[in-house]
């Protein structure tokens, strides 16, 4: 389970909107900073690292954070090299992930439609 932010909201809408990495450095100094999860987890953001999950049509799919870097550091171009690898990964396992989702689906209507014609 984790936290689910519209795709329109905040620094992740801004990422999901525009498909480009975003390294704020000081959240609270940020006016694009949507801080409701903060108030309702009681958890304090001070950096963000976000980046675009895109598929093979170019739409945006998901978007990932990297929030507070150890030591009260900011994140660096390694971090940036490092999660533009891991949303690049993540494209594949989405889209297993959507398929099986929608496979389940039809397999569940499916049973219901021959359910309906099966002789009991």
């Amino acid at each position: 389970e984790g936290i689910v932010i519209p795709l329109d909201r905040g620094i992740v809408g801004l990422v999901a909107g525009t498909q480009h990495l975003a390294n704020v450095t000081d959240a609270y100094a940020d006016a694009r900073f949507d801080s409701n999860t903060d108030k309702d987890t009681g958890f304090t953001t001070r950096t963000i690292l976000c980046a675009p999950v895109v598929d093979e049509e170019r739409t945006t799919v998901a978007v990932i954070e990297a929030l507070n870097k150890i030591d009260d550091r900011v994140f660096d171009a390694e971090d940036e090299a490092l999660i533009k690898v891991l949303s690049a990964e993540l494209r594949a396992p989405l889209r297993r992930a959507a398929a099986s989702a929608a496979f389940a689906t039809a397999a569940k209507n499916d049973q219901g439609y021959l359910r309906m014609f099966s002789p009991k």
